[in-house]
């Protein structure tokens, strides 16, 4: 299991517009994050169009959260980016188990809690969680 490189923008994005009190241009975040701005960009906008951020135009506008952080889950916005549903699998279905879920290899129960524990994970944190300041 590992995050797209656009959820872990979009994390790292809201953990910093998180710890901001005013609006900041995408240029000013993609400079502290060390993000390419046209790809921060893109998905900035699609956590606009979410309703997790809103952006203001004008003099002292930007993206600012639109929501508190403790109410942004990390499922949320990992879902715009990526289908979680394929990483409910167990990863030897067809090799081991041979396709038959009455008859689960020896790892199977292990893997189930490993994909339990993280859908809590994921269900559970919020952009709260990520910021060193909360």
């Amino acid at each position: 299991m590992k995050l797209t490189q656009s959820s872990m923008y979009a994390l790292q994005s809201l953990a910093w517009l998180s710890s901001k009190k005013h609006p900041a241009l995408s240029k000013e975040i993609a400079e502290d994050l060390s993000i390419s701005p046209t790809y921060l960009t893109k998905i900035l906008q699609t956590l606009r169009l979410a309703g997790i951020l809103k952006a203001t135009r004008g003099k002292n506008g930007g993206f600012q959260l639109n929501r508190s952080p403790t109410s942004i889950k990390l499922r949320t916005v990992i879902a715009l980016f990526e289908d979680l549903v394929p990483w409910n699998f167990c990863p030897f279905t067809q090799t081991i188990c041979d396709g038959n879920p009455k008859k689960p290899c020896r790892l199977h129960h292990r893997w189930k809690k490993v994909l339990t524990a993280f859908d809590a994970f994921v269900d559970h944190s919020t952009v709260a969680d990520l910021n060193h300041a909360a």
